[in-house]
């Protein structure tokens, strides 16, 4: 797992919410998270949110050169930059067992709700209906055929078509199984 995100935004909200990207790795570490597409300027953007520390907290991300690039974090309610950062999950933790992370979590937890007005913000209200709660399912591969015009579809849709062809079936799987 690889996490990348601009140095000079990671400084910023430091400073601004007591919260530092390089403690993204909290959202993954296996903890109940729901994370729900929130497409913007044509970008398949993911909010994932997770409670810590009694609160609810949200990192906005996209997959970025086989990373999850993180655009913001804050209390719950993407240009391309030169100050990108990527580290694997790896070396999120060894930062944490250095005591080189900044996050406070009960501190950014006493701060104020964000106002939104920055277009980054996690201010979207969650739309529980499109919502995942992931589950960490074994993969296997597998040859498929299927019809040309409905592979270009899903290829068209951009990164992820697997997952989302995947997704398809496990609704007709889960409606069918009932």
């Amino acid at each position: 797992m690889r996490f990348s995100w601009d140095e000079a935004k990671r400084l910023k909200t430091i400073e601004d919410r007591d919260l530092d990207f390089a403690s993204v790795l909290t959202f993954f570490d296996g903890r109940a998270a729901i994370h729900q597409p929130t497409p913007r300027n044509y970008e398949d953007r993911w909010k994932t949110t997770a409670e810590i520390e009694g609160k609810f907290f949200t990192a906005v991300w996209l997959w970025r050169d086989g990373a999850r690039h993180v655009i913001s974090m804050r209390r719950a309610m993407t240009k391309r930059s030169k100050n990108a950062v990527s580290v694997t999950a790896d070396d999120l933790k060894a930062r944490q067992v250095r005591g080189q992370t900044r996050t406070d979590w009960v501190k950014a937890a006493a701060r104020p709700m964000p106002s939104g007005a920055d277009p980054d913000d996690a201010m979207e209200p969650i739309d529980w209906a499109t919502t995942v709660l992931p589950v960490e399912r074994p993969k296997i591969h597998a040859s498929l055929r299927l019809d040309a015009d409905v592979l270009e579809w899903f290829k068209a849709q951009g990164r992820g078509y697997q997952t989302r062809i995947n997704a398809v079936l496990r609704g007709y799987y889960q409606q069918r199984s009932r």
